[in-house]
């Protein structure tokens, strides 16, 4: 069996492109899940070692979520760690923007929809592998349509920084 090499993105972290400014916020109240540093997105967990694919942002269960722009509903699923969620695909100056609302109680769409920008897609829960106690929205952004990589090293590839959603200083770091 050969010796396989597990690469980590945050052993030589490259400069994610900034996700686009949303035309509609996700969330109507937009801070920090935690107020936290692991909450943004990025090399932020584990002192610096871990990589965070998306942007936590503070949400009781059953909040809703509005889409980010006019869009069309790439796929509504499940995954171990996103939970259940739902990905939306725009375009930008011909750069497709793939765009996935995790940990969700509730998908209010289905796939092949359309939706507009403010649309609610969707409520937030505690599915996947959130803290109980710390109820939030993951939101990820990919510059494809969004795919559920299980690999931190997939997911980085692909990647946009969501930070800019919630400024710094915003109940948080």
């Amino acid at each position: 069996m050969p010796n396989l090499v597990v690469e980590n993105p945050c052993d030589n972290p490259p400069v994610w492109p900034a996700a686009p400014v949303p035309v509609k916020n996700p969330l109507a109240a937009m801070e920090l899940a935690t107020g936290k540093k692991k909450d943004r997105f990025g090399c932020t967990r584990n002192s610096g070692t871990k990589f965070h694919a998306g942007l936590d942002i503070k949400a009781v269960k059953g909040t809703e979520c509005f889409a980010v722009a006019d869009a069309k509903v790439e796929e509504v699923g499940f995954g171990t760690d996103v939970g259940k969620y739902v990905s939306i695909s725009y375009n930008v100056d011909g750069q497709t923007i793939g765009v996935a609302y995790c940990h969700l109680n509730e998908a209010l769409v289905k796939k092949g929809d359309p939706v507009v920008a403010g649309q609610v897609i969707g409520k937030t829960g505690i599915t996947g592998n959130p803290d109980p106690n710390e109820p939030h929205l993951h939101i990820e952004y990919q510059t494809q349509i969004w795919v559920a990589y299980a690999s931190a090293v997939d997911r980085s590839k692909v990647a946009m920084n969501p930070n800019a959603l919630v400024p710094v200083g915003v109940a948080g770091v």
